[in-house]
Formats: structure tokens, C-alpha cells, sequence
């Protein structure tokens, strides 16, 4: 208790054991991706999705209520993808073209993530929290003309606003007020249609790819399905006479062996990205950490050290070991504190189990 003209404040706690929030966390995404398979990872990198594998910011030391609603969200936002999205579809629906595929994209997780919203309002409060923190750090609120305004955005953010009726946080700035005249002009009879098939992915997207259409930004994927009709049944007047036959006949070969190569790229195009809006990470950094991890059977890999060829080149020896200090762990932590590091070291490696299991069976074997 303080005494008389005593004014020290109390000190603030250590660190919080943020151990039990990263469960519930994961505990959360498996249930909403509907995958008990699905693996969370917590990192000091770029959160993503891909494949199965979902990555999410490291906690702080004393997380606040705002940091966890945001890595919360992200957590939503990747699990309501794998529940609600099938990425096969999304690439075969996908238009051509590098701006009108970040907005279809932009669009897509707008849809994902509005399920997850109108069904549970702690997940609605969750994406909100992570689309503040997304656009604050996009710097969205300094935005003042339409040319630096991303269409995509913006028409996410409507797409959204239609289908939850929740307006964009403050830290959209004006990004589609700048847009939404423009918007709401091209597209007005789709965007009152969207919340009627907002459970239909592929009714979904067609719609999308008539509301780029109408902006001019990309063919009506109608369109797209009925030109191999006009192509197979032409009319009697435009045969081509007997001369042109063979050589037509090779070109439409030609034609039909290109469009599943156009359309096996764009698939290949959609996993590399990682199609994540909430989770910037893509499936090309994901692979490039296998990467470093991957073995060939038989073969054990070993990163190589800068001080690997250091003795061949230097003729360094110790000067003395007089001032060396050598100091067990036991000294630095009480037993209770070493139980709590083994314990959560050994659920850290729980998943390599199955690894080193196959590793005895085929060590006893030789």
C-alpha cells in the first residue's frame, strides 16, 4: 500500500502467455473452413493463404483488443475462402486481362467474406476491424482524386455494402464516393441481383462479368459461351468452298488445342497469386519456403554456412578460454517456468511426430 505523498504508479505486467489465444484462434478458423486439417501458423511475415496452410501476424508481447479483432479477421477472412470459394471455377470464370482480374478478384472476396458476415456478427465485427487496419495502412483516407482511387476496391466495397449493408470504414477515405457515380450507373440492375445468388458461386460471377462488361473492362462471359456454337453450326451461306476447307480445318484445330492451354495457365496464374485480399500472401512464397525444407529421399539437406570454408582460409585459433562462461538452463529458469518451455516446445513439433515415427521404422529396418 502507498504511503503519505507516496506518487509511484504501479508497473505494468510482463507478457502476456499469448499461447491460449493462438488455440482459440485456430481453433475458430478450422471450425468456420469447415477443415480440421487446415494448419495456422503465427509469423513476424506477410499473412496468406494457400492451399491448407493459413498464416497469420505473430501476437505482441501485450496484444490489445484491436490487434486480436484484426488477426481474428484475417483468420475469417482465409477460412471463410476455403469454406465458401472453389478456386477451379474462379479460374475458368476469370476474364482476360490484369485489371479486370484484380477486380473480379476484389469482388470474389467481397462475396466470401460477406457470407461469413450476414451469417455470425462476431465475424462481421472481426472483418470490419481487419478492412480498417487494411485501408489505414493502404493510406485510403489521403486518397482526393478518382484516377488514384482502385476501381477494385471500390467496387468491392459496394459490392459489400449491397449484399450486408454495412457502409466502409472511415479509413476507406473517399475511394467510393470518388467511383460510386460511376458505379452505380454501370451497374445498378446486377448489383441488386448479387444478394440472391450471393450463395451461388458460379451465378455469382457471371453476374460480375456482366458488370465488367458494362464498364468496358471485359467480354460478358455469355458471350464467351456462345461463340463455340456459332463456330461448330455455321449457316449454309458461309461454308467455305472446297480449297479453304483443310486449311480451316487446321486452324480450328489449332484453335482447340490453344484454349486448354490459356486455360490451364490461368489456374496455374490462380495459384500462384494465392487469391488472398484479406491475406497478402501467395502460394509462390509458400513454395518457396518448402522449398528450403524439401528433401530428396535418401538424402539429408544442410543449408550452407558463410564460416563453412572459414578454417581453410583463416588460421584462427582460441587465444583463451579463461573468460568463457558456461551457464545451464536450470540456472536461468525455475522448474516450473522449463516445464512450460517443454511442453510448449513439444506441441510445436506435435505435427512432426508421423515424420519421426517413419524415421525409427525405417532406421530398425536396416
Amino acid at each position: 500500500m502507498a504511503g503519505r505523498g507516496d506518487n509511484s504508479k504501479a508497473k505494468p505486467g510482463g507478457a502476456v502467455d499469448t499461447e491460449p489465444m493462438r488455440r482459440a484462434i485456430t481453433g475458430c478458423v478450422r471450425s468456420i473452413a469447415a477443415k480440421g486439417e487446415v494448419e495456422v501458423s503465427f509469423a513476424n511475415e506477410r499473412p496468406g493463404l494457400a492451399g491448407d496452410h493459413i498464416r497469420l501476424p505473430e501476437l505482441s508481447k501485450r496484444p490489445t483488443a484491436h490487434e486480436l479483432a484484426v488477426t481474428r479477421g484475417l483468420g475469417d477472412s482465409m477460412a471463410l475462402r476455403l469454406a465458401c470459394h472453389d478456386t477451379n471455377l474462379h479460374a475458368s470464370m476469370a476474364p482476360q486481362g490484369s485489371d479486370a482480374r484484380s477486380v473480379f478478384d476484389a469482388v470474389e472476396q467481397a462475396r466470401v467474406e460477406s457470407i461469413g458476415a450476414l451469417r455470425m456478427a462476431g465475424v462481421a465485427a472481426n472483418l470490419g476491424s481487419m478492412q480498417e487496419e487494411k485501408y489505414s495502412k493502404a493510406n485510403f483516407s489521403g486518397i482526393e482524386r478518382q484516377e488514384d482511387a482502385p476501381i477494385g476496391e471500390a467496387l468491392a466495397m459496394l459490392v459489400r455494402e449491397k449484399l450486408t449493408g454495412q457502409k466502409p470504414p472511415a479509413s476507406a477515405g473517399k475511394v467510393l464516393d470518388l467511383w460510386r457515380p460511376f458505379l452505380e450507373d454501370k451497374t445498378t440492375g446486377d448489383l441488386d441481383n448479387l444478394r440472391s445468388v450471393i450463395e451461388d458461386q458460379q451465378a455469382f460471377a457471371k453476374l460480375v462479368r456482366h458488370m465488367l462488361s458494362s464498364m468496358q473492362m471485359a467480354e460478358d462471359f455469355a458471350s464467351e459461351e456462345t461463340e463455340p456454337e456459332e463456330i461448330e453450326n455455321p449457316s449454309d451461306e458461309d461454308q467455305p468452298q472446297s480449297g479453304e476447307t483443310e486449311n480451316e480445318e487446321v486452324e480450328e484445330e489449332a484453335g482447340s488445342d490453344a484454349a486448354p492451354a490459356e486455360q490451364s495457365e490461368s489456374v496455374d496464374e490462380e495459384m500462384d497469386e494465392g487469391e488472398m485480399d484479406g491475406a497478402e500472401m501467395s502460394d509462390e512464397d509458400m513454395s518457396e519456403e518448402s522449398d528450403d525444407h524439401s528433401e530428396t529421399p535418401g538424402e539429408t539437406r544442410r543449408p550452407n554456412s558463410p564460416f563453412d570454408d572459414f578454417n581453410d582460409k583463416v588460421d584462427y585459433h582460441i587465444f583463451t578460454e579463461q573468460f568463457d562462461e558456461e551457464i545451464t538452463a536450470e540456472e536461468l529458469c525455475d522448474e516450473a517456468e522449463l516445464d512450460r518451455l517443454r511442453a510448449f516446445l513439444d506441441k510445436q513439433l506435435a505435427h512432426l511426430q508421423s515424420a519421426s515415427g517413419g524415421l525409427q521404422t525405417a532406421c530398425s529396418a536396416c
